[in-house]
């Protein structure tokens, strides 16, 4: 079995940019929904709320079809208080733009093959906070620069979450761009799909 993973235009790699309050912005890209960890989601926006910690979550995908009726009554109240903003689709630059006004990228999703949206946000140098999804893996052989969830309850998710806004440090997010930058450009991954192909002619 061969992997051949996604790229990222060089183009498009820059250091993240830093939002200075005191507010914990997290972004996800794609629709609300049980395979995509949308519990992980609300039961953070639970834990916030209890223990007064001032966070929000910006979705871009809506909410999915088939579960627009378990999610549309849980999430009343965080639209209330405008802890969540839930928007539609939008176009690539805004997807980017997204990214960079955020603190953190929150990606629980255990149904995506490739999920590009991890790609482009260390692409950006952001820490993104997930699970250790073979896509997401292979990004991060080392797992030394994402924030990995498995096996932790919500309220831990979220102290570990405070916990990185508190102790950000510019360097590792330098470190993440710096790493797609050399092994998931389009020059690389161009590469990679040439020695494949001559493999099996």
């Amino acid at each position: 079995i061969v992997w051949l993973q996604n790229n990222v235009s060089n183009l498009r790699i820059s250091n993240a940019i830093h939002p200075s309050n005191k507010k914990i912005k997290l972004l996800f890209i794609g629709p609300l929904s049980h395979g995509k960890g949308g519990d992980i989601i609300l039961g953070i926006l639970e834990q916030a709320h209890l223990q007064n910690i001032n966070i929000s979550i910006r979705i871009i995908g809506g909410i999915a079809r088939t579960d627009q009726l378990f999610y549309k009554h849980r999430i009343k109240k965080f639209i209330s208080n405008k802890s969540l903003e839930i928007n539609s689709k939008v176009n690539y630059e805004k997807v980017i733009n997204n990214i960079d006004k955020s603190d953190f990228i929150i990606h629980f999703s255990q149904v995506d093959g490739s999920p590009r949206a991890v790609l482009e946000s260390m692409a950006r140098g952001k820490i993104v906070f997930t699970l250790k999804h073979p896509g997401v893996i292979v990004l991060d052989k080392d797992q030394q620069l994402l924030k990995y969830c498995d096996g932790l309850s919500h309220e831990e998710i979220l102290k570990l979450i405070v916990n990185t806004k508190e102790n950000m440090e510019l360097s590792h997010n330098k470190k993440i761009s710096a790493h797609i930058n050399r092994n998931f450009t389009s020059e690389v991954i161009a590469k990679k799909y040439i020695k494949f192909y001559k493999s099996i002619i």
